[in-house]
């Protein structure tokens, strides 16, 4: 087992809490009573205008629907940083508690589609690049993780991930393609990242209500 296999799984054995998968009772919105507050010193109310010229991007959009969905499952965003590191962040969050640690999570990515060429080069020759110039191009920092070198942090790991995303289909799972961890070991619980778009990754946890 490589050092960094072994340390994600010695870190997530540590950290890990089960992630809820069914949908819980929906959150109660806060209310308060404003005639309790002190003087509006300094402050004038107003009413915003009643039809805003601001449209939101499609992909502010499908962001948006995503926060929605996760809202039903009691989850949440964890404060990744949303770069063109954005997936290896996810999982280095989700493996590590650490989003700093993505480039050793690319180097996973990487080591698995060096090793094992026949699991992934029908999904690249797709492309109209050739598989050398692949993984030539993903082993450098700041090149979006894309569904390949999911599924190869998948495989490295022997880690089902779930994907959580504002599309119909809603949960994507990601799963390994030729061993699977025992169940009953709590650091082979599956990684959850929420996806957007083509390459916005987040790391998700449970809601936090206060």
């Amino acid at each position: 087992m490589s050092s960094a296999l072994h340390r994600a799984r010695a870190a997530r054995a540590i950290s890990i809490q089960p992630m809820p998968i069914a949908a819980m009772e929906a959150m109660h919105r806060a209310t308060g009573d404003m005639s309790a507050r002190g003087g509006r010193t300094g402050f004038t109310p107003r009413i915003n205008p009643a039809k805003s010229s601001y449209k939101p991007t499609d992909l502010e959009s499908q962001h948006y629907a995503l926060i929605a969905k996760l809202a039903e499952f009691s989850l949440a965003e964890r404060p990744t940083t949303q770069d063109l590191n954005a997936q290896f962040r996810a999982i280095a969050d989700q493996l590590y508690g650490d989003e700093a640690q993505h480039t050793e999570v690319r180097q996973m990515a990487i080591e698995q589609l060096i090793t094992s060429p026949h699991l992934y080069v029908e999904f690249v020759a797709k492309s109209s690049e050739s598989y050398d110039d692949y993984t030539d191009r993903m082993s450098l920092p700041d090149t979006p993780g894309d569904h390949v070198t999911l599924q190869a942090v998948s495989d490295y790991l022997s880690l089902p991930i779930n994907l959580i995303t504002p599309t119909d289909a809603g949960l994507i799972l990601v799963v390994p393609t030729e061993t699977l961890p025992a169940e009953n070991d709590a650091s082979n619980s599956p990684l959850w990242l929420a996806h957007w778009g083509d390459a916005s990754y987040k790391s998700i946890g449970r809601m936090i209500v206060s």
